[in-house]
C-alpha cells in the first residue's frame, strides 16, 4: 500500500505496530504527520521493504530441498497459465488449501529457452521443467536466474549463454 492508505494505516497502528512500504505503484507522494503521532504516544514504526542481497543463493536452496522431498511447498491447485481465472476463483472462494501455481510453458521453438528439454519438475509434471518448458532454477555464480536444466548444454544468464556455475553446483 502507499500514498493516502499507508498515511491511514500509519495513523491506525497500535502500540508496538509496523508499517512496511513496498515499491511506490501508487505513484502518491506520503504525508505523515509525524509530530501528531508521535504526541499519540503509541510507539510504532514505518519501515521500507528492502532486499540487501540477491535471492540467488536462497533459491537455489530451497530448490535443492525441494530435490530432496525435504521441503513440502503445500501445493493445493495447479494448473496452466491460461486457467488464471480458474486458480483465482479458487482462492477466493477458499477452495484451494495451501498455494495455487500457474505453469508458464513456452512454446517458441525458435526461443532457446522454450526448446530446452527439461526432466520432470519437482513439483509434478506438465509444469516449469517438463516437455519444452523452460525451468529456471537460481544460480549462486551471477546471483540471478539460471534458466536451462540439468540436461541441457544451452543456458542463459541475463544475456550470457553460460553459466560460471555449472558443474561447479546442483544444477
Amino acid at each position: 500500500m502507499g500514498g493516502n492508505l499507508l498515511a491511514e494505516a500509519f495513523g491506525a497502528l497500535e502500540d508496538g505496530g509496523v508499517a512496511l512500504s513496498i515499491g511506490w505503484a501508487s505513484r502518491e507522494p506520503i504525508v505523515i504527520d509525524f509530530e501528531e503521532e508521535r504526541m499519540k504516544g503509541v510507539l510504532k514504526r514505518l519501515e521500507p521493504f528492502t532486499v540487501a542481497a540477491p535471492f540467488g543463493l536462497d533459491l537455489a536452496y530451497l530448490i535443492h530441498l525441494l530435490e530432496k522431498g525435504e521441503l513440502d511447498p503445500q501445493i493445493g491447485w495447479r494448473g496452466p497459465w491460461e486457467r488464471v481465472d480458474e486458480a483465482i476463483d479458487a482462492l477466493l472462494g477458499r477452495r484451494v488449501q495451501g498455494k495455487a501455481v500457474l505453469d508458464l510453458i513456452l512454446r517458441d521453438p525458435a526461443d532457446p529457452i522454450s526448446s530446452s528439454r527439461g526432466g520432470p519438475s519437482p513439483l509434478g509434471d506438465g509444469g516449469i521443467g517438463s516437455g519444452r518448458a523452460a525451468k529456471a532454477r537460481a544460480c549462486p555464480g551471477l546471483s540471478g536466474e539460471h534458466i536451462g536444466d540439468r540436461r541441457s548444454t544451452r543456458t542463459l544468464h541475463r544475456g550470457q549463454r553460460s553459466c560460471p556455475m555449472i558443474g561447479k553446483s546442483s544444477f
